[in-house]
């Protein structure tokens, strides 16, 4: 269904989040706090609110730390790095910190090689430059999946009882009326 106000509110708010966060940790090669939020809102407020904040940072964020060919490729990678939080998250309803850093190294490594696909529009594309890029890029992924996994394990626990504290306060659960006759108060 359509989203309520709250979850557009709060996507906006987390989007915010990671998106300053992002751009705060530019200076720090491949240490994206914005994994790990976007990996939290996909958890507590499902693939649809991952996506979403998933495919803003890298949108919003690019304004400050420049756009190009391969924006699209994060837009994706984020938002599936999201989605699939969210989905993983209705299998596991009670995932923790311990499934939040296991998501941040399966996700530290694919944001990585899903975003140097844009890489093969700058070089001729041979077997050996695709082996040179990921082979290049692998410490960069090891280092974001290393840090996904340092905000993860300090913040994950908290992050996620507040978002999820949150996001109960907004639900609304609709009760079936008594049968006629009941009293009220029986």
């Amino acid at each position: 269904g359509m989203a309520s106000a709250h979850e557009v509110a709060i996507i906006a708010m987390l989007s915010a989040t990671s998106i300053a966060l992002r751009v705060a940790f530019a200076a720090l090669p491949n240490v994206q706090p914005s994994t790990f939020i976007i990996l939290a809102a996909g958890i507590v407020y499902g693939s649809r609110g991952g996506f979403m904040v998933g495919a803003l940072t890298p949108l919003v964020s690019n304004f400050f730390l420049g756009h190009g060919l391969w924006t699209p490729f994060q837009m994706f990678a984020w938002g599936a790095a999201g989605a699939s939080a969210g989905l993983v998250a209705r299998a596991w309803p009670d995932i923790g910190r311990n499934g939040l850093m296991v998501l941040g190294v399966v996700w530290g490594f694919m944001y990585g090689w899903i975003t140097n696909l844009s890489q093969l529009f700058f070089v001729e594309v041979t077997w050996q430059s695709v082996i040179a890029i990921y082979a290049i890029s692998f410490w960069f992924e090891l280092m974001h999946a290393a840090s996904n996994v340092l905000f993860a394990f300090v913040f994950a626990t908290e992050v996620l009882w507040v978002l999820r504290r949150y996001r109960r306060r907004f639900e609304v659960e609709y009760l079936e009326p008594p049968p006629t006759g009941t009293p009220v108060d029986a």
